[in-house]
């Protein structure tokens, strides 16, 4: 196999491998990452309160 081949497949194998690891460790340690702090809570609250609505310019 060319090198580059080699370098694709071992860099997607590692992504395949890591995206679940650091999501469990997220889950499992979601209090002491984000706290009382909801993400999509604050999103969602932000959408309701600021940009709901209104025509936004781009």
């Amino acid at each position: 196999m060319k090198r580059i081949a080699k370098l694709s497949i071992l860099a997607t194998t590692l992504l395949i491998i890591l995206i679940p690891v650091f999501t469990l460790l997220v889950w499992f340690n979601w209090n002491e990452i984000f706290g009382n702090k909801r993400p999509l809570e604050a999103l969602h609250s932000l959408y309701e309160l600021e940009l709901k609505g209104r025509k936004l310019v781009l």
